[in-house]
């Protein structure tokens, strides 16, 4: 049985190899986690319900099946015939507020945990490690490193205390690697230790004001080629039985779908290196609502993603797929962002 299943492995292995790079998805790396080195559909009308500031036009709105990019979404801001009439949200997270982040010293996790250091808000860094933790992050003001293991329900349940946000950047590999020992595979990762953390911020729900879940492309078409030999072990399978778990929480939630990751990881730099770390030439961004897009996301960018969804009601609700594209993009400039959220509503 070991020898078949070998075999097997390995066709899908060179299979994925042959086909998938025109698809920009990466196998052998997890959606959104480390290198396994050492470290050193539409949104509700909660939206509008939550806030009478949080409107849009219909001519704002972007038919299902297509994306918007900042770049087209700032080339038609002046046009007087496709001009909108978004309007300021108010936050539903904001600086000061306590972000429980899972995953958080894998290849996105990090980001996203110096990210939201960096923007004010406190931050309970999860990790399996105390000492990994600490050799990345230091004595960070406004950071507390928890050691707790999400496939754990006890575990995870107690680091939920206090907590105001979630964001899981909780991942493994799709095939077969080094990172699956110790019962590290897609279902105790993306199953299992998911709905645990689910479960626990729903024993918590008069606190969390917000649930964003870093899931992956191609979970809506895991059954399509060449998406299907992505999910040979079920990693997509898992990740869209835990979006269907979060979506029936009750919890208030969003979730991002990016495509195959790029800068970094940065799984041996410090954090002061981490807020230095810049996403060269690639920094626009293009979204959709659907699951429609192929191509590359920068960890660096989809940081920044996180970290302004989390405090824009109109992301309540929303599922959103994004890549990174030539150009400037939003920056972490607030208000960009929230009309290229607002674009996918």
């Amino acid at each position: 049985m070991m020898s078949v299943f070998n075999s097997r492995s390995a066709v899908y292995v060179v299979a994925m190899v042959v086909c998938l790079a025109v698809a920009g998805i990466n196998i052998m790396a997890s959606p959104h986690g480390g290198s396994g080195r050492n470290l050193g559909n539409m949104v509700s009308s909660k939206c509008s319900a939550k806030s009478s500031l949080c409107r849009r036009s219909i001519s704002s709105r972007t038919p299902a099946g297509l994306s918007l990019s900042y770049s087209s979404l700032q080339a038609s801001r002046y046009s007087s015939s496709q001009q909108t009439s978004l309007t300021r949200c108010s936050a539903t997270l904001s600086p000061g507020d306590l972000v429980l982040v899972t995953g958080s010293t894998g290849g996105v996790g990090q980001l996203v945990t110096a990210n939201l250091l960096q923007k004010g808000f406190r931050v309970r860094a999860v990790t399996r490690s105390e000492e990994r933790g600490k050799q990345l992050f230091g004595e960070a003001e406004n950071l507390e490193v928890v050691v707790a293991d999400q496939r754990d329900a006890e575990s995870i349940s107690a680091a939920m205390d206090g907590v105001d946000g979630v964001v899981s950047c909780s991942g493994t590999t799709a095939f077969p690697s080094k990172r699956w020992d110790g019962n590290n595979g897609p279902e105790m990762t993306d199953k299992v230790g998911l709905h645990n953390l689910i479960d626990a911020a729903k024993s918590h729900s008069d606190k969390i004001k917000r649930f964003l879940l870093v899931s992956s492309t191609g979970v809506v078409r895991r059954k399509q080629f060449p998406f299907v030999i992505m999910n040979a072990f079920g990693v997509l399978d898992y990740k869209k039985l835990s979006e269907e778990y979060l979506e029936g929480s009750g919890l208030p939630y969003t979730i991002v779908r990016p495509g195959r990751l790029t800068d970094g990881p940065y799984t041996s730099y410090d954090l002061n290196t981490l807020l230095r770390a810049t996403s060269g030439s690639r920094k626009n961004v293009e979204m959709s609502r659907d699951d429609v897009l192929n191509g590359e996301m920068s960890r660096i960018t989809l940081a920044e993603a996180v970290s302004q969804a989390i405090q824009l009601p109109c992301t309540e609700g929303m599922h959103v797929s994004m890549m990174s594209r030539e150009g400037e993009g939003p920056g972490s400039q607030s208000n960009l962002w929230e009309e290229l959220y607002q674009q996918q509503q």
